[in-house]
């Protein structure tokens, strides 16, 4: 997917998957963002866990090992949003140096490159967001599948609030997979999605999931 085609038909227009990406692959990257490499730099850290339901209202403190070993190990299990615990955003980069410094952005696809935000994630199975809008945002995936679920600015799609991706999956999905306003995919390692500004979306950790996000 060259640039112009890409500001031409996705920028401001509609999501777009954007496979073997690559950029971050074979620079040893890959290594640093595995658990094994996360808990070895920064096992030690403090780590800020936000509550999955709706803007991510609650928030406590645990270590970094303590989230890998025993947050991200638990097995997927429907529950409210706001009873299940995940790591994305409110992160530390003057103290995870070799996460931050040595990602490398899709600058390819940027307006201007220099604007942009981190968000480094890692969920357990089955953890994710409920639907929500901000501004644009590429989200790339190096181990484990995120899916998506995606709406066009305007209305919101049914959900509650306070329920988990998980628990809408089961509850409202049913109802919802035939609403042509809503498209849902699958975003693997080495892949990454942008999504348009104020795009309604909702995520589902497949497996134990670590990526980052660079919002716009």
């Amino acid at each position: 997917l060259g640039r112009e085609e890409f500001l031409r038909e996705y920028w401001d227009r509609k999501p777009v998957i954007v496979e073997g990406w690559g950029a971050n692959v074979g620079s040893g990257y890959l290594d640093v963002v595995s658990k094994e490499g996360l808990k070895r730099l920064y096992g030690n850290e403090s780590i800020i866990l936000s509550s999955a339901n709706k803007n991510s209202y609650e928030k406590m403190t645990t270590s970094l090992t303590d989230y890998i070993d025993n947050y991200m190990s638990t097995p997927p299990v429907v529950r409210l949003g706001n009873t299940t615990w995940y790591h994305f955003g409110n992160n530390d980069h003057k103290s995870w140096p070799d996460v931050f410094k040595r990602y490398r952005i899709p600058d390819h696809y940027m307006p201007d490159p220099s604007f942009y935000a981190f968000s480094f994630g890692m969920g357990a199975s089955g953890s994710g967001v409920p639907f929500h809008t901000h501004g644009g945002v590429f989200n790339e995936v190096f181990y484990g599948r995120k899916r998506w679920w995606l709406a066009p600015p305007g209305p919101e799609p049914s959900f509650h609030p306070d329920e988990s991706a998980m628990q809408w999956l089961y509850t409202y999905y049913p109802t919802q997979q035939h609403n042509p306003l809503i498209t849902e995919c699958i975003i693997h390692p080495g892949e990454f999605i942008y999504v348009p500004s104020m795009w309604h979306h909702s995520t589902l950790n497949l497996g134990q999931t670590i990526f980052m996000a660079t919002f716009l």
